[in-house]
């Protein structure tokens, strides 16, 4: 699922390359860094994955917030449910951290 949201992260941020700006887009090419990031290290099974998660809530709210200034028709839906999406990602994590007794 993650896999998913991830791709279709990044081609709204194809569609959108010319309207997001130049400030506004290495903030959102950031987030896409941590959503891989973190991904990866849920996959390693790493314990600092919930870590990483962290980092890409804040950064995506962070980008939410900011895209909410430059999309703001578009803002309430998609950005809404990006953003209910980004919770339940940390909640998901924390389900599948491994356990300190592996």
């Amino acid at each position: 699922v993650q896999l998913i949201v991830l791709l279709l992260l990044i081609s709204f941020l194809f569609a959108r390359l010319a309207a997001i700006g130049t400030p506004l887009i290495y903030g959102y090419g950031f987030f896409i860094f941590l959503f891989v990031y973190a991904l990866t290290e849920l996959m390693d099974r790493n314990r600092w994955s919930l870590l990483w998660e962290l980092f890409k809530l804040a950064a995506g709210y962070f980008v939410i917030w900011s895209m909410m200034i430059v999309f703001p028709d578009q803002a309430m839906l998609i950005l809404g449910m990006a953003g209910f999406y980004i919770l339940l990602s940390v909640a998901g994590t924390f389900y599948f951290l491994p356990s300190k007794s592996q």
